[in-house]
């Protein structure tokens, strides 16, 4: 593993319309939005100011917190290597939670950059990471199938390990649902799924336009993403969803957007539950969770599932 220092351009990137249905999704790892007040210490490591410090309640004494973000480099065994951030406690932290991101979205799209700077003030690290990136090290788009983001999922939890965790999260968003449900494995303290889709068999409907000049499958977006006949081949082939989900016997906490139009998959996934479930309707929101408000209900409730299930004090 090779780590590097992650640094952040003024303003914002170039942004694209995700699949997640309106929300606007930050290409690539250089120009994440740039917090007011961050900066660099001599090692290269950035910090927030927001991060900086916990709220405290009238007569306490304000905690200090500063937290490094850096960029981390995954080898995987057919020599792609996975792009992630690492948010880490200075002080050191046993709990992490790794965001899965859906599909065409990133780790710098807006709901999982929000979420991860808002769980980490509270002694919580968090690991975002790309499915597939510009670098000529990542996979690109058209290299991937479903089934390979469940083993890059699976070769960042073992990243999460050896780092020393002992309680290890994983959340999932809309196509990361099913991602992340494929991924677990026992030794994981909780899932969490936000505003997931369906079982990607049902979702093949959906993804197979083809353009009848030359037959190549697309994904519409108000934009073409090619899919690729392997990748869709993959998502007829993956297992059940439902199945899997049914199989899970830890804590799981689950977010249905209310104007996400994903409530009937959500409910799916409720009706088969074996685990302690928690659910959440987020009001007002959409599937991507653009609205600050909800990001910010989101990150909160995460937080007390995390507590609540003994992964912080």
């Amino acid at each position: 593993m090779r780590n590097a220092d992650y640094k952040f351009t003024e303003g914002l990137a170039k942004s694209e319309r995700s699949e997640d249905f309106g929300a606007d999704r930050v290409l690539g790892h250089e120009g994440s939005p740039t917090d007011v007040g961050d900066e660099e210490n001599s090692q290269g490591w950035l910090f927030s100011d927001a991060s900086h410090r916990e709220r405290s309640e009238p007569g306490e004494i304000s905690t200090f917190v500063e937290i490094m973000e850096q960029l981390s480099t995954i080898p995987c065994a057919d020599g792609k290597e996975i792009y992630a951030v690492h948010h880490r406690q200075k002080t050191g932290a046993n709990t992490v939670l790794i965001l899965v991101h859906g599909l065409t979205g990133s780790m710098n799209q807006y709901i999982h950059l929000i979420l991860a700077r808002s769980i980490e003030k509270h002694g919580i690290d968090v690991i975002r990471f790309n499915q597939y990136g510009e670098e000529l090290s990542a996979r690109k788009f058209h290299q991937t199938t479903i089934s390979q983001h469940v083993a890059d999922t699976r070769m960042v939890i073992d990243y999460a390990r050896s780092q020393g965790y002992t309680s290890i999260y994983v959340a999932g968003h809309s196509l990361g649902a099913p991602v992340a449900i494929a991924a677990f494995e026992k030794d994981l303290r909780g899932l969490i799924l936000l505003d997931p889709t369906f079982t990607p068999r049902e979702r093949v409907v959906k993804w197979e336009n083809r353009d009848p000049q030359c037959s190549v499958p697309f994904l519409e977006l108000g934009f073409r993403v090619i899919l690729g006949e392997s990748w869709l081949r993959d998502a007829k082939e993956f297992p059940d969803s439902y199945q899997q989900f049914a199989s899970i016997n830890v804590p799981v906490c689950l977010f249905i957007a209310e104007n996400g139009g994903l409530g009937e998959a959500a409910q799916k996934y409720c009706d088969v539950s074996q685990s302690p479930l928690h659910v959440h309707h987020i009001k007002g929101a959409s599937h991507s969770f653009p609205e600050r408000e909800a990001t910010e209900e989101i990150a909160e409730k995460i937080t007390g599932f995390i507590r609540q299930s003994g992964g912080i004090a």
